[in-house]
């Protein structure tokens, strides 16, 4: 049932479609919208120091309030569930992510989507469960995903392209 209320969400979404995909426009979130942190935190940051006028940043946050310190550095910040927040990640260029997209987000098919995986290490195993509508719904999630980042070859051949059905190409050890 919940993959049917995703799907619907996701074709109503579409009507954002309408706005083109800002080139410069980037959108981070990081463990689910609680937290600035991990990696997306330190693309942001080295973006910042190394190409401030060049992109547009924006984090999404559950409670954005929060974070209302780092539009003092340039980034905007907004609630995960605004209007907003989804005009901004379905018109951004890239897609950031320690844990994979929102499930209700509709890709288009010029976006780039970067799961950055949140920890890494070859002891670190994936949460996806071996059941048939999981699988239909990670195919379908991480065929969008363009580059998923690893924090090491063999958690990228062990872990990684098993877990999440990715192809070897889409998976970056660093």
């Amino acid at each position: 049932m919940i993959h049917k209320i995703q799907e619907l969400l996701t074709h109503i979404l579409k009507i954002f479609w309408i706005f083109k995909i800002k080139e410069n426009r980037i959108v981070f979130r990081s463990s689910q919208g609680t937290s600035y942190n991990c990696s997306p935190k330190y693309i942001t940051e080295y973006l910042l120091k190394n190409y401030h006028e060049k992109f547009e940043i924006i984090w999404v946050f559950i409670e954005p309030k929060n974070y209302g310190y780092l539009e003092n550095k340039g980034i905007k910040v907004c609630s995960e569930k605004s209007l907003q927040a989804i005009y901004y990640m379905t018109t951004a260029k890239i897609l950031v992510d320690n844990l994979g997209i929102q499930s209700y987000l509709p890709i288009r098919e010029n976006q780039e989507v970067i799961n950055t995986w949140h920890g890494g290490g070859s002891y670190k195993k994936s949460f996806i469960p071996d059941q048939n509508h999981w699988k239909k719904y990670y195919n379908k999630r991480n065929s969008e995903t363009t580059l998923f980042l690893s924090s090491c070859e063999r958690f990228s051949k062990c872990n990684l392209s098993h877990s999440f059905y990715s192809h070897p190409e889409k998976i970056m050890p660093c």
